[in-house]
């Protein structure tokens, strides 16, 4: 094969290969329902996911809570079966109703999209107290948006 062809071969190549390298993203509007703890949990979520870096942006009322913008973090699983993406959500005052004198919390969050939009978050909340976490699970539907 000559240097011509081979530099033929190789643009097409290029080509062929450029739609892998674009940053793939998609964002879903997925609402939690029937919460198992409104104050853990958020009643709406934004979740925008980056295939090409497998990180994520999330935007709901506890993100705005205890800052100025979207939690960062990242896709754990992705196959044809499900989506899932975790987060964490630092320093989050307290539930006056129920759990006063722990001080802030810390959200592990983890959300599971299904193919047909159903799925479920999961909070692990955190006191950084020696004992069992508090652990919430709620079922989400979500919407893929344009």
């Amino acid at each position: 094969m000559g240097i011509r062809n081979a530099w033929v071969l190789a643009s097409v190549l290029i080509e062929l290969s450029a739609p892998l390298v674009q940053a793939e993203t998609r964002t879903f509007r997925c609402v939690v329902e029937q919460r198992s703890n409104s104050f853990y949990q958020p009643g709406t979520m934004k979740v925008t996911i980056d295939y090409r870096l497998w990180k994520v942006r999330v935007e709901d009322e506890l993100t705005r809570k205890v800052s100025n913008g979207p939690a960062i973090g990242q896709l754990e699983t992705w196959s044809d079966r499900r989506q899932t993406v975790i987060w964490t959500v630092k320093d989050l005052p307290n539930d006056g109703k129920s759990v006063t004198s722990y001080g802030k919390a810390t959200l592990f969050q983890r959300l599971t999209i299904r193919p047909d939009g159903t799925g479920a978050l999961t909070t692990n909340v955190s006191w950084n107290l020696p004992r069992r976490k508090a652990q919430f699970r709620s079922e989400v539907t979500c919407t893929a948006q344009k």
